[in-house]
């Protein structure tokens, strides 16, 4: 039984650009430190401020997460687009039923790790993933129109939970999308 996840699949990275995105997070770093104002952070460190380190954090907590998408193996995504979309759409339902932050129901907030998650976001790639799958099952059959009213059909149910929160500006990214 093959895996989702194949170190093999990281042959597909392009270590050319590894050296362009060094020198972004050296950048922005930079920048980082240059605009913080070192007497209300107490800091003795010119460069390595609180907000310098806790970038650092993040850079390294995004390659991880990139290497680990990496690897994934995008074809046998496809096996997995129905769940994905599901959970996606159960993410927008479920923001309904918890509290409201600034008045809009856009975000869950986790607490333990200290950040807030958008689902609408991650709907926008589970819908791309999953109108995908469809049009290569249908093959040639994807010329026709009741394909595209199963297209449209998945796309208007992310679209009108989305635009419930009030959010109209990712809803409408769904449709260019789909179409």
């Amino acid at each position: 039984m093959e895996t989702m996840w194949n170190y093999h699949s990281l042959h597909r990275l392009d270590f050319r650009t590894l050296p362009i995105l060094i020198g972004l997070i050296i950048m922005s770093l930079l920048v980082i430190s240059a605009t913080t104002d070192l007497s209300q952070v107490g800091g003795e460190s010119i460069f390595l401020t609180p907000f310098v380190k806790n970038q650092i954090q993040w850079f390294a907590i995004g390659s991880i997460a990139y290497l680990f998408f990496a690897g994934i193996d995008y074809h046998k995504l496809r096996n997995w687009s129905w769940v994905i979309y599901i959970v996606t759409i159960l993410l927008l339902i479920g923001l309904f039923l918890t509290g409201s932050i600034h008045h809009v129901h856009r975000w869950y907030r986790i607490p333990v790790l200290g950040i807030m998650v958008q689902p609408s976001d991650y709907a926008k790639l589970s819908l791309v993933i999953t109108l995908s799958a469809l049009l290569e099952k249908k093959g040639e059959g994807a010329k026709r129109m009741d394909t595209f009213f199963q297209a449209s059909i998945i796309a208007f149910i992310p679209f009108f939970l989305i635009l419930k929160q009030p959010d109209l500006g990712s809803a409408l990214v769904l449709f260019p999308m789909t179409l």
